[in-house]
């Protein structure tokens, strides 16, 4: 995993400590950090394990840990997904039953996990004539996966949103972001150049999302070991988060902490 801090969220979303989740309680989510790491721990020591398999299992150790060494940030970053990827979902109004679409954010709202997987399959399934929706959903699925710390599962249903709505840059970035993690960075260059096309052409060069996949470029191509490619992109990167931000902002010291890194 390269140092290059990649950014996965698309701005939109606005959270505040005062927003509430049912079902999703910060004492839980610190309980739940700790078995996955205890649970991947023991996964780890196991002699039947392949080279590959114990290579998926240390990544997904990592995240833990990572995770685990800031509990409230992380869990606050959890919440604002949350709150993204239901609000994604009004956007299937008209194209699924409403009732399906108010168990799918409800499930992911209280944290019921197996249940949103349940609903979100099914709607896959169900979906063909509304391509968009067998999209969304197809990328719901990723994130449970990716909720769950299974980068390969998260992966295959990432790609396949991108098949079937290949415009969508979220999709496109989630994809990219989980080939990075599984050491594909050369899929990863692929998808991040195709959203930061698309979103160039929507938004042109001073938007934050512009920002982020040239951001996540340079994380790719650091760690190919192409650090003036790296260079380029992330100074692109800062211009256009100074413009946006100005120089008291999180983004802009991020950008500069990767630039020196690179």
């Amino acid at each position: 995993m390269t140092e290059i801090d990649q950014r996965n969220q698309i701005v939109g979303v606005q959270y505040n400590a005062d927003t509430i989740i049912n079902g999703v309680p910060f004492e839980t989510w610190k309980s739940d950090l700790a078995e996955k790491q205890k649970r991947l721990e023991e996964l780890l020591v196991s002699s039947t394990l392949s080279q590959k398999e114990k290579e998926d299992y240390q990544r997904r150790l990592a995240e833990v840990e990572r995770q685990r060494l800031d509990e409230q940030g992380s869990y606050e970053a959890h919440i604002k997904e949350l709150l993204d990827r239901i609000s994604r979902l009004d956007k299937l109004a008209g194209q699924l039953p409403d009732k399906i679409i108010e168990e799918a954010k409800a499930a992911i709202a209280n944290g019921e996990n197996d249940l949103a997987e349940k609903l979100f399959t099914q709607v896959e399934e169900q979906a063909d004539p509304h391509i968009a929706a067998a999209a969304e959903a197809a990328y719901q699925r990723g994130k449970l996966a990716e909720d769950a710390i299974n980068y390969n599962e998260a992966f295959k249903h990432y790609h396949r949103a991108t098949q079937l709505n290949p415009d969508e840059t979220v999709y496109l970035n989630s994809a990219g972001l989980t080939s990075s993690t599984l050491g594909n960075f050369d899929k990863a260059i692929e998808y991040y150049e195709q959203a930061l096309k698309i979103d160039l052409r929507a938004f042109g060069e001073d938007h934050p999302n512009v920002a982020i996949y040239r951001n996540n470029l340079g994380g790719a191509w650091v760690s190919l070991g192409q650090y003036e490619k790296t260079i380029e992109y992330l100074e692109l990167a800062l211009a256009s988060d100074l413009k946006t931000y100005g120089e008291d902002h999180p983004s802009v010291a991020r950008d500069r902490n990767n630039l020196g890194f690179a």
